[in-house]
């Protein structure tokens, strides 16, 4: 998946 800026934080950088 790709990074998404509207979860958390470190979910964005792991693109979960």
């Amino acid at each position: 998946m790709t990074a998404r800026p509207q979860l958390q934080g470190a979910d964005t950088q792991r693109g979960v």
